[in-house]
């Protein structure tokens, strides 16, 4: 767990996550960004009233599963699988995320900060994919 978030209630960190490391779900495929050879995915849940706080990426696992050495050809790109509900908060460095449709998404590389959070009423679900070419 980062430093930075020790700062918050463990209670509000909580989310549910299932990724496949072997990527043996057919229907993967239609995920894979273009061009791509290894690829992870890893579908999260974010319930009412729990966050993701400010952080970078550190690519450690994803690079130890895949034997890659230099971070700078990683990107990991979130899926919203929903339209954007009240209180579904996501941001990249200084661009928020707010009223997403079902399908879109946005992207970052280890550099960036980013956090996520949901203070409404309902589930907030998106597939997360980190890849590399």
């Amino acid at each position: 767990m980062p430093k930075r978030w020790k700062l918050y209630p463990r209670q509000c960190l909580n989310h549910y996550e299932y990724g496949s490391a072997k990527n043996e779900i057919e229907w993967y495929h239609h995920f894979r960004p273009k061009g791509t050879s290894k690829v992870g995915y890893l579908f999260t849940k974010l319930l009412s009233g729990n966050i993701v706080p400010p952080h970078r990426d550190h690519f450690e696992n994803y690079m130890r599963y895949h034997g890659i050495t230099d971070k700078n050809l990683i990107k990991r790109r979130l899926v919203f699988l929903e339209d954007w509900k009240n209180g579904h908060y996501f941001q990249v460095n200084e661009r928020v995320f707010i009223k997403w449709k079902q399908g879109e998404w946005v992207e970052w590389n280890h550099k960036d900060i980013h956090l996520g959070g949901n203070i409404g009423t309902s589930p907030r679900y998106v597939l997360q994919i980190t890849y590399s070419k």
